[in-house]
């Protein structure tokens, strides 16, 4: 086996390890003495533990969005309906970065460039350069960088996908996808063109 690089999705995973902390019992459980919210924090922590410890990884590296990128100057409604980060959420990614930094993680980030942007091209060259690569994540959106070399472990999920089982997730979800696209395109054409697009799409990832 090479050695191999992991990578972690820093802002993705913030988010799935705050909801599902506060899913049970809200934000305020997850508070210092002094009001300070912890919830991210603490989960962030505990999976970075984890993999340090259980894993014992031979690189690693951790990746955060820091701003606008390309993609709002192009179409400035980009992720215009996702919901806003909560606002206890915020100061946290603040705190995440210091514990990076505590541990001597090196951050990767890029003006104008979202964080899962640079875990591909990172995990890209280091595929080509002969490394094997984990991106721990909790983003579904990253399981397309699945192939013989990546790995991606989602979060909450625990599960780690290889390319195998991701060819098998993605044909599952063309036979489902029919049935989620009518609900958003109302005119049978409209469901029919965007399911062959979609399936297409989908065809595609499962053989890379």
């Amino acid at each position: 086996m090479p050695p191999t690089l992991y990578l972690i999705d820093g802002h993705a995973l913030a988010y799935r390890m705050y909801f599902a902390l506060t899913a049970v019992g809200g934000s305020q459980r997850w508070q210092t003495s002094k009001g300070e919210p912890t919830a991210g924090i603490y989960g962030f922590a505990r999976e970075l533990l984890r993999i340090l410890e259980n894993e014992k990884p031979e690189y690693m590296a951790v990746a955060f969005d820091v701003g606008k990128t390309f993609r709002d100057k192009m179409f400035p409604e980009y992720k215009g309906t996702r919901e806003k980060m909560p606002d206890d959420l915020r100061p946290q990614i603040k705190r995440i970065r210091e514990m990076v930094d505590a541990f001597n993680i090196p951050r990767l980030e890029m003006e104008g460039f979202e964080a899962d942007d640079v875990l591909g091209s990172v995990a890209r060259i280091a595929a080509e350069q002969g490394l094997g690569v984990k991106i721990i994540t909790g983003d579904r959106d990253l399981l397309q960088l699945v192939n013989k070399r990546t790995t991606v472990y989602l979060a909450g999920d625990n599960q780690s996908y290889i390319r195998d089982d991701h060819q098998r997730q993605i044909l599952a979800d063309v036979a489902n996808i029919r049935d989620r696209l009518a609900k958003i395109a109302p005119k049978a054409e409209e469901t029919d063109a965007a399911y062959r697009l979609h399936s297409n799409l989908l065809r595609m990832w499962a053989e890379v």
